[in-house]
């Protein structure tokens, strides 16, 4: 989970032209990394087009891991991981959607 995300803060950076990493690029990075659509009632379906793969979670699911809180610390492991590489500065909103990414 943490070279996931890693990767992901790194893939962020990559992909931003700027000098802010936003939120659109840590969308873009997640669902390079880990495709997923959200329905009406906020279920989330990973791997959509695959037929093999394709799981759904329903949104109190979700929520339920959103509350322990637990992915803040994951999002803390990945940056304390980059401390040595030069990435770019983050948009505030980015890190919450990087957070909520691991949920």
């Amino acid at each position: 989970m943490r070279q996931y995300y890693t990767e992901s803060l790194i893939e962020a950076s990559a992909t931003s032209s700027k000098h802010l990493i936003r939120i659109e690029n840590v969308q873009k990075a997640l669902q390079k990394f880990m495709p997923y659509k959200v329905n009406l009632f906020e279920d989330v379906t990973f791997f959509p087009n695959s037929e093999n793969s394709k799981t759904t979670i329903e949104s109190y699911d979700l929520d339920a891991s959103i509350d322990t809180g637990f992915h803040w610390n994951i999002l803390d492991y990945s940056l304390n991981d980059l401390k040595n590489k030069s990435i770019k500065n983050i948009d505030p909103n980015a890190p919450e959607l990087l957070a909520e990414g691991i949920a």
